[in-house]
C-alpha cells in the first residue's frame, strides 16, 4: 500500500475529488432550496463534512 506523501498528496485522489464535488454541490444546493436558518442545512453539512473524512 503507498504512503501518502507529506505534501498533501491525497488530494489527487479520485475518492478525494469526488467527495469534495458532492460536498461543494451539496452546499450549493442547501444555500439555494433550503432556508438558512432551518437546521436541516446544517445537519446536511455535517454529515456530508463527516463522510468526505472517512
Amino acid at each position: 500500500m503507498g504512503r501518502i506523501r507529506k505534501s498533501g498528496g491525497y488530494r489527487g485522489l479520485a475518492t478525494f475529488q469526488t467527495s469534495t464535488l458532492i460536498y461543494d454541490a451539496m452546499v450549493w444546493f442547501c444555500e439555494k432550496f433550503i432556508d438558512r436558518r432551518s437546521r436541516t442545512v446544517d445537519q446536511m453539512v455535517q454529515a456530508e463534512r463527516s463522510a468526505e473524512h472517512c
